[in-house]
């Protein structure tokens, strides 16, 4: 049986529309990939920074011998998240800080502004709320604004991915001043405070 030429160019044609499918699909497979992956990293080095601006933090209220705070904020235009670690103006005759916000009088030291698509998650299994602060003592230890000890949860997420544990991070102030990014588990109770149930979800 002979087999005409436009029988061949019509397999060809087929054939040709088979392996571009298959391409395309492979395409969005990596990309889909590799933007998880880095929405990922992204989600690590952002809990590492926040580590490190903790620890240091609460090196410089003990070097300084005085309180130091780290507040978190958002900025609304840019919808980005950012900390800042501060001197807080203190109370006369307390001795305490003023105001929790740092929107007041207070000294900066720094500011970070978190990678885009982090967001400090508040209606997680979280201590922090947008807007106010943790305060390290002289002796390295977390309080409230009215001085009270407090240990501390502290929930970021990856808003770009979609669902699971991959999509957060958590970093606890615990006792002694013990800062320590943890693992996520489903009872939410870890090594040095006893947190929430659930967790970062």
């Amino acid at each position: 049986m002979k087999i005409s030429k436009t029988n061949v160019l019509a397999f060809t044609l087929i054939e040709m529309m088979i392996s571009s499918v298959i391409l395309i699909g492979l395409l969005s497979l990596s990309i889909r990939y590799f933007r998880v992956s880095n929405a990922r990293s992204n989600l690590t080095v952002s809990a590492n920074v926040l580590l490190d601006k903790l620890q240091y933090a609460q090196t410089l209220a003990t070097t300084r011998n005085k309180i130091i705070g780290l507040c978190f904020k958002e900025d609304a235009l840019s919808d980005y998240y950012y900390i800042r670690i501060y001197e807080p103006e203190l109370n006369a005759s307390t001795l305490l800080p003023s105001d929790d916000d740092c929107d007041s009088d207070d000294t900066l030291i720094e500011e970070y502004i978190l990678i885009d698509g982090i967001e400090i998650c508040t209606n997680c299994d979280s201590d922090i709320a947008l807007n106010n602060s943790v305060f390290f003592t002289s002796k390295g230890r977390s309080i409230l604004q009215n001085g009270n000890e407090k240990n501390y949860e502290i929930c970021i997420i990856q808003s770009m991915i979609d669902s699971g544990n991959l999509r957060t991070k958590e970093i606890e102030i615990g006792s002694g001043g013990i800062i320590e990014i943890v693992p996520q588990g489903d009872e939410g109770d870890y090594s040095v405070v006893e947190a929430h149930s659930g967790n970062c979800l």
